[in-house]
């Protein structure tokens, strides 16, 4: 619903969850919140995302998660492209 309540496609939504399996999958998500590493993956996989104040306001928490969080998540896919 996160998806559908940013007015994003679905195929975004399948994108966000295939980047969190693989985040999963390197222990990016130790210790983050669950909204925030959905958050930064709509971001990262949205052909033209809403601005991160929006995805944060929708998700319930700070902008600056949302960052930390894309931090995360570009590391784990700046890694998996260099494998």
């Amino acid at each position: 619903p996160l998806c559908s309540d940013l007015g994003l496609p679905a195929d975004v939504t399948d994108r966000s969850e295939d980047l969190l399996q693989n985040a999963r999958r390197k222990t990016v998500f130790d210790g983050k919140h669950p909204a925030g590493m959905a958050a930064a993956a709509i971001y990262l996989t949205a052909e033209s995302p809403p601005p991160q104040r929006e995805i944060a306001a929708t998700t319930g928490i700070a902008t600056e998660t949302v960052r930390a969080r894309l931090n995360d998540l570009r590391e784990t896919r700046d890694e998996r492209n260099h494998v």
